[in-house]
């Protein structure tokens, strides 16, 4: 998880960027500090460009055998038991299907300290904070939430002292936060020990001003993501 936040390098010389669609929003008690373009973001990209890879390739039942298989029928699956719900109960249920996915670090899954997956990838394989997150954001696109309304939060855990990842929604004036260490959907606000470091929107990243952690020297921001090359 570490590699989350590795992603940007630390100054203080972010300059403006693009800007997003949509007004600037505070998390976890942080204010907006620079905004970008997630093509600065590789391993984002790449998650993205292998899940529509996945969607355009289908799969075959979990009883083939092959590996994979059953990552397109979880997908499906998933789809089905939100179809019709209302959105604040999609919320609910997409957390715990998600969250039923086994937790495997990065480097036990695949030898490497940072990687980001596909729904396909988590489901056949587990995963860590980013891919349930990427994958509760893929759901809820498909099933017609703007991505402008969401935001991938990578952010700093003050309990655990680690970086954590999660999904915030944004539905009926609400900030609802859908994470893997927690059982429930709840409003960002009644989460006071995350820090947001950079969040995503889908096509732009956001970079967030946090304030001072108790013990810890928050004086220097991070600044931007490097481009990808």
């Amino acid at each position: 998880m570490a590699g989350l936040a590795a992603m940007l390098t630390v100054s203080g010389t972010a300059q403006a960027g693009a800007s997003p669609s949509g007004p600037p929003v505070r998390l976890f008690g942080a204010s907006e500090l620079h905004r970008g373009t997630s093509r600065a973001l590789p391993k984002w990209s790449e998650a993205l460009s292998r899940h529509q890879s996945d969607l355009e390739a289908g799969g075959a039942d979990c009883a083939s055998g092959r590996p994979g298989d059953c990552g397109p029928a979880h997908w499906q699956a998933l789809l089905a038991q939100l179809q019709g719900k209302t959105r604040r109960r999609q919320l609910d249920l997409l957390n715990q299907y998600v969250n039923r996915a086994p937790y495997v670090s990065d480097s036990a899954n695949y030898g490497q300290g940072d990687y980001w997956a596909s729904p396909r990838e988590l489901f056949t394989r587990g995963g860590d904070c980013e891919d349930y997150a990427i994958a509760k954001f893929l759901a809820l696109r498909t099933l017609g939430v703007s991505q402008n309304d969401m935001r991938v939060v990578v952010l700093e855990d003050g309990r655990r002292r680690e970086i954590h990842a999660a999904l915030v929604v944004f539905l009926d004036g609400e900030r609802w936060l859908l994470d893997n260490q927690l059982s429930q959907v709840v409003p960002v606000d009644a989460i006071t020990h995350y820090r947001p470091i950079y969040a995503i929107d889908g096509e732009n990243w956001i970079l967030y001003r946090t304030s001072a952690a108790p013990g810890r020297d928050r004086d220097r921001q991070p600044a931007a993501p490097t481009p990808a090359r």
